[in-house]
């Protein structure tokens, strides 16, 4: 019988909590020394989070990855910030995997490849690899098949017709920038020579794409993106390389491609004749004074920021049922305002979404490829109309409320931002949000200065019509770029305020 993407899903988690247990009793079993039960220690030190009459076992996948996230003190010398983000994106897919949750090709993919890459990183190389045997068989070709199924990757019937008008035509128009992505994790992992091998690549003789510091083969990670995106492998001959070929896509798609034949050139879409976002370098001035540029945020790191974004009033209406694992901890103060505000919101609690998936505006398009890394690498809230703040994996349900500051007890959502900043170890605090909202009033009443917290606002200026979606637009522009370090490809107007 045909392995499903729940099967594989299902035997990854197996794997994951064979290989997780020991590494987490391990180090759980330092932080309660004394042969103390770590775990009822737990149970009775957080009655809250962990019910003392609820049984708990080392081969839960769910309860361990609770444990790595909620517990992260125990942890953040063996795992880094990235590390750990691997288990807190894995805990939201163990709570779809218990629900009885379809997974997609690509949810499937994602799942077991963060799952890999957590279990390297604690040294479970046996279940590593076993979970790296069912991401590999999730691209294998189905002989015979005359159409990929969900779960698995066809072969090509015949070369697509690719020609020079491949950028302006749509035969790219299935690959986004979540496949490119998933392109380089798979180059990261196999290494140079072995993906080209395996993919039937050569070497860029020019052009190299440049995501995160690191510099990779241009032309064979947008022919694997196509493969992940469309399930069809197409090869080197089918597609040009070069400014005019693969270089234009994955640009058109907001990464950046260097020219290592002629570095001096600019790229196209930086040239001023071009048409596409320019360099913030020379800031346009404002009626206050100067106007501060996007390059004052060179120097931050954003996975250690608290990263700081705004609800949309579009939402995604869907979920799934809230399960006892749902519970995020915040103060009581919070959770008491929460229940307030949101009787009077319409509220849907029957189905729940993490929270960067719940919302579906316009910034959400254009940043969602881009935030899904953020949200598993970094510290991501949200300021929510009826959820107050929340984190961006936190489940919710569908509300209708738009935020009002007089809704809120003085000073609970500053000191709960400021809390924020402080549980993850933030030093840096960077916001995208319009200018004039009870949003941005909020971030800049927060004491932040007081709390020794860089605190840094981004907007956009200048937009003289179809502002309501032009400016999310380029909010969600300005974020990609920010997470991804372009720091030469923000959209016109971006604008950065230093918040006192």
């Amino acid at each position: 019988m045909e392995m499903t993407n729940r099967d594989r899903v299902d035997r990854g988690m197996g794997h994951l909590a064979g290989g997780l247990g020991p590494f987490v009793d391990k180090q759980m079993a330092a932080a309660f020394p004394g042969g103390q039960d770590w775990v009822k220690s737990l149970a009775a030190r957080n009655p809250s989070r962990y019910s003392a009459g609820q049984r708990y076992s080392l081969s839960d996948p769910r309860f361990l990855l609770r444990v790595v996230t909620e517990e992260w003190r125990v942890f953040k010398d063996q795992l880094s910030r990235v590390e750990q983000g691997f288990a807190t994106e894995l805990k939201d897919a163990g709570n779809r995997w218990a629900h009885g949750d379809q997974f997609s090709a690509d949810d499937t993919y994602r799942a077991l490849d963060t799952m890999e890459r957590l279990l390297t990183a604690i040294g479970a190389a046996e279940q590593a690899g076993e979970i790296r045997s069912l991401r590999l068989d999730l691209q294998q070709p189905v002989p015979g098949a005359a159409t990929p199924p969900a779960d698995t990757y066809a072969t090509r019937p015949g070369p697509p017709a690719v020609q020079r008008s491949e950028r302006t035509s749509g035969f790219w128009s299935p690959v986004a920038a979540v496949h490119v992505v998933r392109a380089t994790g798979e180059y990261d992992r196999l290494g140079q020579e072995q993906f080209l091998a395996e993919h039937g690549f050569g070497r860029a003789t020019a052009y190299l794409l440049i995501y995160r510091g690191r510099s990779y083969d241009s032309k064979a990670i947008l022919g694997v993106a196509y493969t992940f995106a469309t399930g069809v492998r197409i090869g080197p001959h089918d597609f040009s390389g070069g400014v005019h070929g693969a270089a234009a896509v994955l640009r058109n798609l907001g990464f950046e491609v260097r020219n290592t034949r002629n570095p001096a050139r600019p790229p196209a879409g930086n040239r001023a004749d071009s048409g596409g976002p320019v360099r913030p370098n020379v800031p346009a001035p404002a009626r206050g004074g100067p106007q501060p540029s996007a390059v004052s945020l060179d120097g931050v790191d954003p996975q250690r920021s608290l990263l700081v974004l705004t609800c949309s009033g579009r939402k995604d209406s869907g979920g799934r049922p809230p399960g006892p694992d749902d519970a995020v901890a915040w103060p009581q103060d919070l959770r008491d305002a929460r229940i307030r505000v949101l009787a009077t919101a319409r509220v849907d609690t029957a189905h729940v979404l993490p929270a960067w998936r719940r919302y579906t505006g316009t910034f959400y398009q254009h940043a969602r490829p881009v935030l899904a890394d953020a949200v598993a690498a970094g510290h991501v809230v949200i300021i929510s109309g009826g959820y107050g703040i929340a984190r961006a994996d936190e489940p919710i349900g569908w509300y209708d409320k738009v935020l009002q500051l007089a809704d809120w007890p003085a000073g609970l959502l500053e000191s709960v931002l400021i809390g924020e900043a402080r549980r993850c170890g933030a030093h840096t605090m960077v916001a995208f949000a319009s200018a004039t909202t009870d949003y941005t009033k909020l971030l800049r009443r927060t004491p932040w200065q007081h709390a020794g917290i860089d605190a840094r606002l981004v907007t956009i200026t200048g937009v003289t019509g179809g502002a309501m979606s032009e400016v999310p637009r380029r909010l969600g522009q300005a974020f990609s770029s920010f997470w991804n370090r372009q720091h030469d490809s923000y959209p016109p107007g971006t604008t950065v305020e230093p918040l006192r």
